[in-house]
C-alpha cells in the first residue's frame, strides 16, 4: 500500500512569499499540518471536516513521523 498523506499550508497572502527554492535549502512560509489517510475510508461527500493534531505540523519536531508513517 501506498502512503496517502493530505497537506494543509497556510501561506502568506502574497504569492511571491510562499516560497524560496535554494541549493542550499527550502523554505516554506508560514504553517503546514499533515494527516496519514493510510486505511482511510472513501469520503462519500462533497466536503469533510478533519482534525489534524498540533503534533502533525510540518517543523522538526513533526515531520520526523511524517516520514516514519509514510516507511510503513
Amino acid at each position: 500500500m501506498e502512503p496517502l498523506v493530505l497537506l494543509v499550508l497556510e501561506l502568506p497572502p502574497d504569492e511571491a512569499e510562499w516560497l524560496e527554492c535554494t541549493v542550499e535549502g527550502l523554505i516554506l512560509r508560514r504553517c503546514g499540518w499533515w494527516m496519514s489517510l493510510r486505511g482511510a475510508e472513501p469520503i462519500e461527500t462533497e466536503s469533510k471536516t478533519i482534525v489534524i493534531r498540533h503534533e502533525q505540523r510540518l517543523d522538526e519536531s513533526g515531520i520526523a513521523p511524517l516520514l516514519a508513517d509514510a516507511r510503513h
